[in-house]
């Protein structure tokens, strides 16, 4: 998640979020509102971007090559 998405999670109605993903599934999803209100209060374990992977990747590869 970028800082922008993020920014904009913050002002979005987790309501809004939650009724349209349970709409796309088909059916209620026990403990979305509060796993999105967990991720809009930054009570995430770990974001990954792009660039975290890579430098993650390049330190596996790196352990390997020894």
């Amino acid at each position: 998640m970028t800082k922008e998405t993020f920014v904009d999670l913050l002002k979005t109605d987790l309501e809004k979020i939650a009724l349209a993903v349970e709409a796309d599934a088909g059916h209620p999803i026990p403990g979305l509102r509060e796993s999105l209100g967990e991720v809009r209060d930054g009570k995430v374990g770990a974001i990954h971007t792009p660039e975290s992977i890579a430098k993650s990747k390049a330190e596996l590869d790196a352990r390997k090559a020894q």
